[in-house]
């Protein structure tokens, strides 16, 4: 007969939990700490995808965005996309001919292994249809 007192308070208090726990959720998506952490997020998150929606060259990686040209040394890289599940890119040599493209083509196997493009040797890191992340290995240097 005891078993029925504890199962009161069991389901009252699982009652109130499942009502206490709404409340404390709307009560603190209403406070200004909140307000200014939502903001906060949303003004980062803004930043890095301007940051990501361009091709750009860091010390040790290339981000070649689709269809758009960067310079990497004396060479100008163009991802084109994947095609027949190989990767696509334009090369352009600066010194040879900076009109003149070689289209280059390489399976993701080769790729997570070693490539060369030009001079320079790299390794992907991350590729998508719209986005090629290759980490730079070595770079041509002249004395």
């Amino acid at each position: 007969m005891s078993a029925q007192p504890n199962r009161k308070l069991s389901a009252t208090l699982l009652l109130l939990l499942i009502l206490a726990i709404p409340f404390m959720l709307m009560y603190y998506l209403s406070t200004d700490f909140y307000k200014r952490r939502a903001e906060q997020w949303q003004t980062s998150t803004t930043a890095v995808m301007g940051s990501t929606q361009k091709s750009r060259v860091n010390t040790d990686q290339v981000i070649l965005k689709r269809d758009e040209m960067i310079d990497v040394g004396k060479t100008r890289l163009v991802y084109r996309g994947i095609e027949n599940r190989m990767i696509q890119i334009d090369l352009y040599l600066l010194d040879l001919d900076p009109k003149e493209s070689f289209r280059l083509k390489f399976s993701k196997k080769q790729a997570k292994k070693e490539i060369s493009i030009g001079d320079d040797k790299y390794r992907l890191l991350s590729m998508n249809d719209r986005f090629l992340n290759l980490k730079i290995v070595s770079q041509f240097r002249t004395p």
